[in-house]
């Protein structure tokens, strides 16, 4: 009984806080989950050689962008087929363990984005790769890839006690069901993902100008 008590209380207080993160943000400013300001909304267009992303294989990006913030680098990706990837390193210190990617997940897709294409989250169907955990849900009308991972690179011995590490990734994207099955872009997006390479640009820049 404890134990369950124990349960619902950090459950509520997790609640709480994610719906208190909608309160008072200013337009043009970036926040963490928790409501905390990092600074003004600085994105631009960043060539594939500053992107601190590489992938194998041929280059898969449509578009780069890039932003710094009082704490952190964040880069947002737009695949050839649309899906949307942001990647985040931490300066320092690393990130909170307070919230579990599952949490993030269906935070997400408590939006009017998912529910309006009859998109629910079922925590059942949450499945797990090296860097990231995803969730595959279908309504009539669509199918949806949701993703959020959190892992240590390089990380000194500032990072915060219980923190799952300094850098994350998460993104998603929807299909007709007319377009692709659910299976289709399950394969799609595992393939794409795991191409990646969270080398700060490494692999970008060895490839030459471009």
């Amino acid at each position: 009984m404890v134990r369950s008590m124990r349960a619902f209380i950090v459950a509520v207080a997790a609640l709480i806080i994610f719906a208190g993160c909608t309160v008072e943000r200013k337009p043009g400013y970036d926040y963490t989950v928790t409501g905390q300001n990092l600074g003004a909304t600085n994105w631009h267009e960043i060539s594939r050689n500053e992107s601190h992303v590489s992938f194998t294989g041929s280059d898969p990006v449509k578009k780069r962008e890039a932003e710094s913030l009082i704490d952190r680098y964040e880069e947002r990706i737009t695949f050839n087929n649309n899906s949307i990837f942001f990647y985040t390193k931490s300066y320092h210190l690393a990130f909170s363990g307070t919230f579990s990617d599952e949490d993030f997940i269906e935070r997400a897709m408590s939006r009017s984005f998912y529910k309006d294409k009859g998109i629910v989250y079922d925590a059942s169907k949450v499945k797990k790769t090296s860097f990231f955990k995803y969730i595959v849900q279908s309504s009539d009308t669509y199918h949806c890839f949701v993703f959020h991972g959190v892992f240590a690179q390089n990380l000194s011995g500032e990072a915060r006690v219980g923190s799952p590490g300094n850098v994350g990734v998460e993104g998603n994207i929807c299909a007709t069901i007319k377009s692709k099955s659910a299976a289709q872009l399950e394969a799609e997006m595992l393939t794409l993902l795991d191409r990646a390479r969270y080398d700060d640009g490494e692999g970008n820049r060895s490839a030459g100008a471009s």
